[in-house]
C-alpha cells in the first residue's frame, strides 16, 4: 500500500484481485481496476508531485494445465506497459514509449518500480530478468 503525506486519508493498493483506492484511511475501498487489461499485478507507485497519479503494471497470471496457482506471470498481453491515471484511478492510460510491445515475457515484483521526488517525476522499472526501463518525466 502507498500513501502520500499530502492526502492523509488516501491509500492505494494493487494485489492479485485488482487495484484499489481508499479516501478514508482504509475504512472503505473502491475498485479502480476498470480500464486495465488485467486485475492481477504487483507493482504500484505514485507520482511524488501529483497524489491523484498512480502507476501500475498489470500482469497475466497464466495457469498451467491442472494448476490452481499461477505458474507463469508476465506483463499483460506480452506488451510491457506502465499504466498511469491522472484522476485517482477513474481512467488509465498506457505508457508504452520505448517499452517492448511484442513478445515481452517480463515479470515485475512489488519492489520493481520507483518514482523520484523531482517536479517532472521520473518513473523507473526493473524486471526479474534484469531489464531496467525509465523515463525522466511521466509523459513518456
Amino acid at each position: 500500500m502507498l500513501k502520500l503525506p499530502a492526502l492523509t486519508d488516501r491509500l492505494y493498493q494493487q494485489n492479485h484481485c485488482g487495484v484499489f483506492r481508499t479516501d478514508d484511511d482504509g475504512d472503505n475501498w473502491e475498485d479502480i481496476t476498470d480500464g486495465l487489461p488485467s486485475r492481477f499485478g504487483f507493482v504500484l507507485d505514485l507520482n511524488s508531485q501529483a497524489p491523484d497519479t498512480p502507476y501500475v503494471i498489470p500482469e497475466d497470471n497464466v495457469l498451467a494445465d491442472g494448476e490452481a496457482e499461477g505458474a507463469f506471470r508476465v506483463v499483460s498481453n506480452n506488451k510491457f506497459s506502465v499504466f498511469r491515471s491522472r484522476n485517482a484511478g477513474a481512467d488509465w492510460t498506457p505508457i508504452t514509449k520505448v517499452l517492448p510491445q511484442q513478445n515481452a515475457y517480463l515479470h515485475c515484483m512489488r519492489e520493481d518500480m520507483a518514482t523520484d521526488p523531482f517536479e517532472s517525476c521520473g518513473v523507473y522499472v526493473g524486471t526479474t530478468a534484469g531489464h531496467i526501463f525509465y523515463s525522466r518525466d511521466d509523459d513518456s
